[in-house]
């Protein structure tokens, strides 16, 4: 029974969406996860931890550093997760099985990216559209 579930689960993948800071400076990354019912967004019921790598280590098998509270914002009446990114970084903000479900959505409805480059602004599936596919879906800001 168990090397039937062993099995089963192997051949599940979970895709994870990364906004790559390239350039030189700082950048603000805000999102805005998607209203379910009546939840209550906080630090602790995130749909997924904000989570950071140095870019390079994106593909690799580096585990994720989980962002502490102090370490990220989350205003529960707008439902914006906000996060100082430095250059060189990644950040995790999603994780979606598209391989079994390819009209999966992700849990981000609006994104904002706030840099020396400029500013970015995506709404509704521009933001899932705006990653560019491989072994990690990535949007990165130059």
């Amino acid at each position: 029974m168990l090397l039937l579930v062993v099995s089963l689960t192997a051949c599940s993948t979970i895709d994870t969406f990364v906004i790559v800071n390239s350039s030189t400076s700082e950048l603000e990354v805000r999102y805005r996860i998607r209203r379910y019912r009546d939840w209550s967004l906080t630090a602790d019921t995130l749909p997924l931890r904000p989570a950071v790598l140095p870019a390079d280590e994106v593909d690799q098998q580096t585990r994720w550093h989980d962002l502490s509270n102090s370490e990220f914002d989350v205003d529960s009446q707008a439902r914006i997760v906000t996060v100082k990114l430095m250059p060189g970084y990644a950040l995790r903000v999603a994780r979606l099985n598209l391989r079994d479900n390819a009209k999966a959505e992700l849990a981000i409805d609006e994104l904002f990216l706030n840099g020396a480059s400029g500013q970015t602004h995506l709404e509704g599936r521009n933001v899932q559209k705006s990653f560019t596919p491989g072994r990690t879906y990535i949007l990165q800001y130059q």
